[in-house]
């Protein structure tokens, strides 16, 4: 997976709305922006992702669990958890904004009646 310069700007806003709102997490938002930045990231399906570790060993995450010993020994979100919110709020601001674009493109290039059609007639 890629990040192009509008997904890392949505990636930049929304990291430093959690640092923000949660001064407890700044450490590990930094863990987790190195999860997204530099370990690969597989899309299974379902909602489910493959991270590998930076020893290679992949773990099989979802928004609910992760099957780190992090995540499978302490019992809490972990920072692939966190990594796979991230993403999934950066790809959702993205069809968002491609939504947007793609409507002022067709209301520029299609106004509600066509040309040819009389202004007094009904559509």
């Amino acid at each position: 997976m890629t990040l192009n310069d509008t997904a890392i700007r949505t990636l930049q806003a929304l990291v430093a709305d959690g640092k923000r709102r949660r001064l407890d997490l700044a450490s590990r938002i930094k863990r987790v922006l190195a999860v997204l930045l530099f370990r690969p990231i597989e899309y299974l399906g379902c909602g489910a992702y493959s991270i590998a570790n930076e020893r290679g060993t992949a773990y099989t995450v979802t928004r609910q669990s992760c099957t780190c010993p992090d995540a499978e020994q302490r019992g809490m979100t972990c920072k692939h958890q966190l990594a796979i919110g991230l993403l999934e709020r950066v790809e959702q601001a993205e069809c968002e904004r491609a939504e947007r674009e793609t409507a002022e493109l067709l209301a520029h290039f299609a106004p509600d009646r066509p040309r040819w059609l009389p202004t007094n007639s009904p559509v």
